[in-house]
């Protein structure tokens, strides 16, 4: 598996690809990016191995997939970008194996979309969980439990 799918964050997965692209470092601008942009998540992501589908519960349509989940927040891919700072009422049908329902819905925040770097035409979508019903939290450590990939060391 990749290694931006395994957690890597963007910056070191981008000065890696450039300095093989090009046999050199990376201009200083790129390296600085990681220290311009601290991390701020209260729990580590946890990347998921399962295809799940998100669905914007409100208009009942398909926004995306589940790249990464906490109980503070996830991560869809998706093929069109979201508005920022806009509160989504999000479904995920879940299996019976994590849950005893078939999805799961709560309110959340897109924080952040960006275009995916290696992958035109899709969008990397961060969502901060703002409402969501005890039972359904249990659901997603079930999830994370579950379906979340262990963390791999890549010595680049």
């Amino acid at each position: 598996m990749l290694p931006w799918r395994m957690g890597e964050k963007p910056a070191r997965v981008t000065n890696y690809l450039f300095s093989r692209l090009f046999h050199c470092d990376p201009p200083d601008y790129w390296q600085a990016k990681e220290e311009i942009m601290p991390e701020r998540r209260k729990s580590k992501r946890r990347s998921i191995s399962y295809y799940m589908r998100v669905i914007d519960a409100s208009a009942n349509q398909m926004i995306g997939h589940l790249a990464d989940i906490t109980l503070q927040g996830l991560k869809i891919d998706s093929q069109k970008p979201l508005q920022v700072n806009k509160e989504y009422r999000l479904r995920i049908y879940t299996t019976a194996d994590v849950a005893d329902k078939d999805y799961i819905e709560f309110s959340a925040c897109a924080r952040w979309c960006e275009p995916d770097t290696l992958e035109p035409g899709i969008y990397e979508i961060g969502f901060e969980i703002v409402r969501i019903l005890h039972h359904d939290s249990e659901i997603v450590q079930h999830i994370v439990d579950k379906y979340s990939i262990r963390e791999n060391s890549f010595n680049f």
